[in-house]
């Protein structure tokens, strides 16, 4: 690759946040079951890094149990922001 398309390159992934590692964008998709409330009870998450620095995370809350307590934007956050970014090159 030539140096000025290699120094162009880097600008903008510096620009973007690419180079960084930090998301652009975060797509959540939550996976549950109509007939019965949501609970992070037994949840499973993943966390996906794309390379053009969107972060996609997928929680499926169907094989969760009853909902012991009303299940809070807070506490999901929490929940998902406790698992492995996974980084795709």
């Amino acid at each position: 690759m030539h140096a000025n398309l290699k120094r162009r390159l880097g600008r903008l992934e510096e620009r973007s946040g690419v180079g960084s590692g930090k998301p652009r964008k975060t797509h959540r998709i939550v996976v549950g079951n109509l007939d019965s409330e949501p609970s992070i009870d037994n949840a499973e998450c993943s966390r996906t890094l794309c390379p053009g620095g969107t972060l996609i995370e997928i929680v499926d809350l169907n094989n969760s149990g009853d909902a012991h307590e009303v299940l809070t934007d807070e506490a999901l956050s929490r929940f998902v922001e406790s698992f492995p970014v996974k980084v795709l090159v």
